[in-house]
């Protein structure tokens, strides 16, 4: 049976089995986490001809580079969506609310379900909020992976061999694009002097390649495509993130046994059949974009300081359930050269209350324009998170508790 794997862009793969086309997260329409981050190369997106004749959509978690609202609405309500089974309906739930009608999920586990010629295998890492999993196609007795984004163990890996012992091909994400660490500074942190943003990034690069190396020791596929991380900043203010992004070229540097590192560009072919050209890699061109005048100020948002201490207490109170340790976080707001307005919480080990103005164990700044749309309430603290606009300057390192560009993501 002829398989053939067409790369759509970023996660987005369209897998095809003999008469069978599965869309793997499809988005190939617009830019994500607040218009900010857009995906380079560019996407392909499949002819009206090839989306008309897709089978059915497989989505592997909630964030808005997989699970693509503007890219869905191209599809009838009635397409197959396979989603994993998960312990709440919360994502079934958005997918109704978007209308559509034939939602499947999927029981984590090697059995699957059947979708035309393909065996559809959904592996779930059993955490809440975005839910993810990685999805396995299997047809003619050859397998593909598919991780997108989602963290496995080892031992994850090697019961997937066990149970799929034909893996042809293993589609990995190599980063998390998050805000953190490009949010952080640590330049006034007492418990560890000296550390840096892009030290840490490289950690996590290093750690983003020795998962695929491992990944590959237990998989054995025959090539492996780092995907799921084509995305950069296009505003002008936000270039330097770019620099603390994982570059894919990095997997020539490892240990891949008989596994061969192939890299396509959107609109080409992945698959056995097609031989793949030898490993290229050149850093995609950013169109930089002007960030948008505003005349919001810090004195607006001073003069509704009631409004938003309520609201970060509310968002304290909760992140704080699962704290032990006591610790006291400043919210400041700042723009050019006028005068900051803070505030400070102090959480003593049970409780946030408002405090009076001390050394803080962790500063966030926030720009006013961000602010502005909480207080509107036009955004909550998911978006303004995932607007990479703010700084985070932890002095005390305080385990599970730093996390600031996570609050406010859970649902």
């Amino acid at each position: 049976m002829e398989v053939e794997l067409h790369y759509v862009g970023h996660a987005s793969v369209l897998a095809r089995a003999g008469s069978t086309s599965i869309l793997l997260d499809p988005w190939f329409i617009g830019s994500t986490s607040q218009e900010l981050l857009h995906a380079v190369p560019p996407f392909s997106a499949p002819s009206q001809d090839a989306l008309a004749k897709v089978d059915a959509i497989h989505i592997s978690h909630m964030h808005t580079d997989h699970f693509c609202e503007r890219t869905l609405s191209r599809f009838s309500k009635d397409t197959p969506i396979l989603i994993g089974r998960y312990r709440d309906g919360y994502f079934r739930g958005r997918l109704v609310q978007l209308g559509f009608s034939n939602i499947i999920e999927i029981p984590s586990g090697p059995e699957g379900i059947r979708i035309g010629d393909w065996r559809v295998s959904s592996f779930s890492t059993g955490t809440s909020f975005p839910y993810d999993s990685s999805v396995v196609l299997t047809a003619g007795g050859e397998s593909y992976v598919f991780d997108n984004d989602a963290r496995f163990s080892a031992r994850h890996y090697f019961w997937i061999k066990q149970f799929f012992p034909n893996v042809v091909g293993a589609c990995v994400g190599y980063s998390d694009v998050f805000p953190y660490p490009g949010t952080y500074d640590f330049s006034e942190n007492i418990d560890v002097p000296g550390v840096t943003t892009k030290q840490i990034s490289d950690v996590i690069e290093e750690e983003s390649w020795g998962r695929i190396e491992y990944i590959c020791s237990a998989l054995r596929p025959r090539w492996v495509f780092p995907y799921a991380n084509g995305l950069r900043f296009r505003h002008e203010d936000l270039l330097h993130f770019n620099d603390l992004i994982c570059r894919p070229d990095g997997i020539k540097k490892r240990a891949l046994g008989e596994t061969v590192p192939v890299s396509v560009l959107p609109g080409e072919r992945l698959g056995p059949i097609i031989p793949h050209p030898p490993w290229k890699y050149e850093e995609p061109v950013v169109e930089v974009l002007p960030r948008p005048e505003s005349d919001t100020t810090v004195s607006y948002i001073a003069q509704r300081a009631a409004e938003f201490r309520e609201l970060y207490r509310v968002l304290l109170e909760r992140e704080s359930r699962t704290w032990t340790v006591p610790m006291t976080v400043r919210a400041e707001v700042r723009k050019n050269k006028e005068e900051p307005f803070c505030v400070d919480f102090h959480f003593d080990g049970t409780r946030v209350l408002l405090a009076d103005s001390t050394i803080p164990d962790l500063r966030i700044i926030y720009e006013p324009e961000s602010l502005k749309k909480l207080l509107d309430g036009e955004w909550g603290f998911s978006e303004i998170h995932m607007s990479y606009r703010c700084k985070i300057l932890p002095r005390r390192v305080v385990a599970l508790q730093i996390g600031a560009h996570r609050w406010g993501l859970s649902r």
